[in-house]
């Protein structure tokens, strides 16, 4: 893979909450708050679709489009929408992104919708070649207020 691919990789695990992708496309240690997140709600969807039969996660993109009107009771929002990926030059990139995050109430009503959190991020990762592999060696992030 090329960088450009290898960062695009890391960025599709997480909409994927698929950590092996992400550990495959970074240095140890590197994205390990993103990677637990990941891991956290990978398993807590998976263990809803064992006792409900829906993880409850809806698409991230999908409701930043419009094309999800309401949330149900249990539903939440996670994930990236609208990713943009820019080269800066001497392999560092520019990444653009809306996080959406379930709200986090600490005693929830069972059947109360709670509006997801919309999060504007900026990541400037900066990547290392090594024995023929790209790799994701830090990553900077800025949340953006708008």
């Amino acid at each position: 893979m090329n960088a450009r691919e290898v960062v695009e990789t890391y960025y599709r695990g997480i909409m994927e909450m698929d950590t092996e992708l992400m550990e495959d496309s970074v240095k140890k240690g590197i994205g390990k708050n993103d990677i637990n997140i990941i891991t956290q709600l990978y398993v807590i969807s998976k263990v809803r679709t064992g006792y409900e039969g829906t993880s409850g996660l809806l698409s991230a993109q999908e409701w930043n489009d419009g094309l999800i009107k309401e949330i149900k009771p249990g539903e939440q929002v996670y994930g990236i929408a609208d990713l943009e990926i820019r080269a800066l030059g001497n392999s560092r990139f520019q990444v653009n992104y809306i996080e959406w995050n379930p709200y986090m109430e600490d005693d929830p009503e069972p059947d109360k919708i709670y509006p997801p959190v919309k999060t504007y991020i900026k990541d400037i990762l900066t990547l290392n070649r090594e024995k023929d592999i790209w790799k994701i060696i830090n990553i900077e992030r800025t949340i953006e207020e708008q």
